[in-house]
């Protein structure tokens, strides 16, 4: 049996968002590596990024802010439902979430393809930072020196508004 989607081919882009090279010409990836690169790119991509199509983006960052509760792990999965189904077609896609602490909440996209295993592509969102850490392993690329968890789309350092954060500061605060 053939490798679902090993008839698509794109350049490697690497978990840490970099074009990575081998002997000097530009990796590729094909098969599910491919779809798995694809839902990362998408899960770091605003809608309107991509010129092609200004619909193409499936960042969360719109959540920062919002309180992790199951209601919003709800609203969270249908939004990157959406707005990952059309990358993975034909196979089939379902995405799950599980809250792991007040701000953080893990989501598991599993990618289903007839007459071939199951992907996962597992990452963890913040609420308040709007950091995603992306807990699978490059294996075709050479490891960072850090751990194997990369850390992207850190939004920590912009001056956004973030109502869920200002409501625990000004909750402890004392005189």
């Amino acid at each position: 049996m053939a490798e679902a989607f090993s008839g698509m081919t794109d350049v490697l882009i690497g978990y840490d968002t970099d074009l990575h090279f081998e002997n000097g010409d530009l990796m590729l990836t094909s098969g599910i590596d491919y779809i798995e690169r694809e839902l990362y790119k998408l899960l770091i991509t605003y809608a309107g990024d991509w010129k092609t199509d200004y619909s193409i983006g499936a960042s969360p960052d719109a959540f920062i802010g919002e309180q992790n509760t199951r209601e919003m792990g709800i609203v969270l999965k249908d939004y990157l439902r959406e707005n990952l189904r059309a990358t993975v077609t034909p196979a089939s896609l379902e995405v799950r979430v599980v809250p792991t602490d007040y701000s953080s909440i893990s989501v598991f996209i599993d990618v289903f393809v007839q007459n071939a295993d199951i992907t996962t592509v597992p990452f963890t969102f913040d609420f308040v930072t709007g950091s995603l850490k992306l807990t699978k392993r490059d294996e075709k690329v050479t490891p960072t020196k850090s751990s194997q968890t990369l850390i992207i789309n850190d939004n920590s350092s912009k001056k956004r508004s973030n109502k869920y954060w200002d409501t625990i500061r000004d909750g402890y605060t004392t005189n």
